[in-house]
């Protein structure tokens, strides 16, 4: 979905690359591109552990000393006018179907936005759930998630094909909701105590903290996990962090194909 929905940005380009591109790669052509990476690219190390800051560094300088300054890249943040939806349907010999929905957002305070997402379909307790899945049995799952670095909120469920146009109904009356009335203080105390509770878990877990870091430097923020559980915290109102948001793209990977 992302692939699709972001095909003319950078951010549709898969991390892990694409199978076709292998029968271009040769052994030299391999070793330039490894070359112009060590000389040009963009370098961010990051280590946990118990070990001291020059120490570190003399590892790092040990190895990498052939690393050259890299030109700095900007983070993508371009957002198309709001349009009608894209569709997209392809088949997969599965049980059930997995329907997505990519949210375009007007990237509004980030702390806002993230706890719009926790509401709207972060835990067990949040409204697609509680909605689509518990009230309204239309799907076996379902659950979304935020792109701090694009400001995409991406509704991923599981289902029958024949009931993905109730899904994205239902999916874009609760984000209509949220826009407008914003969420109740109750609501809004809850998603900030799963929040907070996440925040604090990070720091325990290396490769959490390292993947937490690296998240922020694509984004171009500095590493606080104070500031951020902050901001949570004092998040009084979202009414209007959601304003202008709208289903970019749909895409169904339809059970029983072949």
């Amino acid at each position: 979905m992302i692939e699709l929905m972001c095909k003319d940005e950078t951010f549709g380009i898969c991390s892990d690359g694409y199978v076709e591109d292998f029968g271009d790669i040769s052994g030299r052509g391999l070793y330039e591109a490894y070359s112009r990476l060590l000389t040009e690219g963009i370098a961010e190390m990051y280590i946990a552990g118990d070990i001291s800051q020059n120490e570190a560094q003399s590892y790092i300088s040990n190895c990498f000393d052939t690393f050259a300054k890299g030109n700095t890249i900007s983070p993508d943040n371009s957002r198309n006018s709001p349009q009608p939806p894209k569709y997209y349907t392809e088949s997969a010999e599965t049980a059930q179907s997995v329907l997505t929905i990519g949210i375009r957002t007007d990237k509004a305070d980030y702390a806002k936005l993230k706890l719009c997402n926790e509401i709207l379909g972060g835990s067990a307790s949040s409204r697609l759930f509680k909605s689509i899945r518990e009230k309204n049995s239309l799907c076996y799952y379902i659950n979304s998630s935020l792109f701090r670095y694009k400001g995409i909120i991406s509704v991923q469920a599981g289902i029958e094909s024949s009931a993905a146009e109730k899904v994205v109904d239902a999916v874009n009356e609760e984000i209509n909701s949220l826009a407008k009335r914003g969420a109740p203080k109750k609501e809004l105390e809850l998603a900030k105590d799963n929040l907070l509770s996440a925040y604090k878990t990070i720091e325990d877990y290396p490769q959490r903290l390292l993947d937490y870091m690296l998240s922020l430097s694509v984004a171009g923020k500095e590493y606080s996990l104070t500031n951020e559980a902050e901001a949570i915290r004092n998040t009084e109102d979202i009414s209007g962090a959601l304003e202008g948001a709208y289903a970019d793209t749909i895409y169904l990977l339809k059970e029983g194909g072949k």
